[in-house]
């Protein structure tokens, strides 16, 4: 891609059009502008040696007015030309969420797009959204029974899957829900599209994690009140995994969850037991963010870390039969075998 980058001398001239980033970047689908920035810095990040990270930011960044090709220099032209190709030909997702979610639409796009460094696939990300406020066995059940609606209207985009990130929606309808949902999720959206489709679920996705590192016996970090978290470590254990440790962070309101911070993750796994166990699910939960924390708690200790979302991930990249790979994401997405 060494000819899609701009020089410093482009990157100055761009500095001087006006272009409006946020604008273009929104509009073709990247979630929001602090990622649409973070891929910009990522597409020149080959000749930005020549530039500080201040003066990048400055000229290459610049939001002040409307998109505009006028005084930019050819290769920069080329550059933007290439950009808006790649995000229009880019595999589409389609994440069915619950309303209050603002966790999976930015954590799956940052996870894929740290892929993108080593790998030529480029995603664009494409939301129908479930009305759930409370993490509540009624809130739930009523948010699930939309999930129909959402996929429905997703169809229209023809995603290459469709992911259902909500786990403990799909654990709060009783055992073995996850392929009751994907199965009828799945004929939804073929029959809309008039094709096959492929659907997961984030609490599948989990299920299938643990099994691929042959994990019997784990430990989970969930938001959840206990009663919740205890459902969830049923639904587990009914799928043949032991947990031997869960612990509750007991925040019932779902938009404070995405508000937590996830770096304190890190102490709380010093405060689960893991002795024993074979795997440490460090958020058991789409909402609850994780993926800072994620590599940095795999750095201390010896057996597979993961998330709800890193494996929606994981399954989302084999059901595509691309390669499972991220960057820092724990052994699960690393290049590694996740079991020993």
């Amino acid at each position: 891609m060494g000819d899609r980058r701009a020089s410093a001398l482009d990157i100055q001239k761009f500095k001087g059009s006006g272009t409006r980033v946020r604008r273009l970047a929104v509009g073709l689908g990247v979630p929001r502008p602090g990622a649409a920035n973070r891929v910009f810095r990522r597409m020149t990040d080959a000749r930005s040696s020549l530039l500080n990270e201040r003066t990048l930011l400055r000229s290459s960044l610049s939001i002040d007015s409307g998109f505009a090709f006028n005084n930019v220099s050819d290769s920069w032209r080329t550059f933007s030309i290439n950009f808006v190709k790649a995000l229009m030909e880019a595999i589409r997702m389609g994440l069915i969420v619950p309303s209050s979610n603002t966790t999976m639409e930015t954590e799956i796009p940052a996870m894929l797009f740290a892929r993108a460094r080593h790998f030529p696939e480029r995603f664009s990300f494409h939301s129908s959204r479930m009305r759930m406020k409370h993490v509540t066995q009624e809130e739930l059940k009523r948010m699930d029974d939309d999930a129909g609606r959402c996929v429905l209207e997703l169809s229209d985009a023809r995603p290459s899957v469709f992911a259902y990130a909500c786990l403990v929606a799909i654990m709060a309808q009783g055992s073995s829900y996850h392929r009751k949902s994907e199965y009828r999720l799945q004929r939804i959206a073929s029959e809309a599209m008039e094709q096959e489709a492929s659907v997961i679920s984030s609490a599948g996705a989990l299920i299938e994690a643990l099994v691929h590192v042959r994990a019997k016996r784990i430990s989970i970090i969930a938001p959840y009140m206990k009663p919740l978290t205890r459902m969830v470590a049923s639904y587990i254990e009914a799928e043949g995994i032991e947990v031997h440790d869960a612990l509750s962070l007991e925040v019932p309101d779902n938009l404070a969850v995405g508000r937590l911070n996830p770096n304190n993750l890190v102490e709380h796994a010093k405060s689960v037991s893991t002795h024993g166990v074979d795997a440490l699910v460090l958020s058991a939960c789409v909402q609850m963010p994780s993926l800072s924390a994620i590599q940095t708690v795999q750095n201390s200790v010896d057996i597979p870390v993961l998330s709800a979302s890193v494996a929606t991930v994981w399954q989302t990249l084999r059901t595509l039969n691309l390669t499972p790979i991220v960057p820092d994401a724990g052994r699960l997405l690393s290049a590694q075998p996740a079991f020993s």
